[in-house]
């Protein structure tokens, strides 16, 4: 039995022609993803923590939502009520705020005119792993969701297909948990 292996020169090289992303982002081709990328392009900045902050998109002549904390108030309660009857979730789920407190990610908005998305927690069983789904499709005091609201900009992901199928192609795969990274964005109304 005879095999060869190619040069680590040729792998490494291999590897981050594959692995490389795209130098430049295609050009939007409608003027909405146009003006979406200019917003980001004028928005985004990092804080001194490394997060990401950029302002959220608004679709031109779209008024920014009132306050819909009192929308939020009630989702919030109903989650709590929900827990009640739960008490290892409760608890995990008391556990899951301080952790988002700590970490900076949930702050005290005294503003009465906020926006606040309102957000519901999903629990894994077997882990006790906790997720929270906020809900930018819930509708508003005006009775429009946020989403309606928002330029979504241009795709710049490839197809799912597309990442399915290069995945498979390789013997060794590398997978993690995005949890932490997701929390290091920061998106201001």
């Amino acid at each position: 039995m005879v095999t060869t292996t190619p040069p680590i020169e040729e792998l490494v090289s291999r590897f981050w022609k594959i692995e490389d992303t795209p130098s430049a982002i295609p050009p939007a081709v409608n003027p909405e993803d146009h003006e979406c990328e200019e917003h980001f392009k004028k928005t985004f900045k990092r804080d001194k923590y490394g997060r990401y902050i950029v302002s959220l998109p608004f679709k031109n002549g779209v008024s920014i939502p009132s306050s819909n904390r009192a929308a939020s108030w009630e989702s919030y309660k109903r989650l709590k009520k929900k827990l009640q009857h739960d008490t290892s979730e409760m608890q995990d789920y008391q556990a899951f705020l301080k952790e988002y407190l700590d970490l900076g990610h949930m702050p005290s908005v005294r503003t009465p005119s906020a926006y606040v998305i309102p957000y519901t927690s999903v629990f894994k069983k077997d882990s006790n792993r906790i997720r929270v789904v906020f809900n930018a499709s819930a509708l508003d005091i005006d009775g429009i969701l946020l989403n309606d609201r928002l330029s979504t900009g241009p795709k710049l992901q490839p197809d799912l297909s597309k990442i399915i199928s290069k995945f498979r192609t390789r013997i060794v795969a590398l997978c993690t948990d995005i949890h932490l990274y997701t929390d290091s964005t920061i998106v201001l109304a």
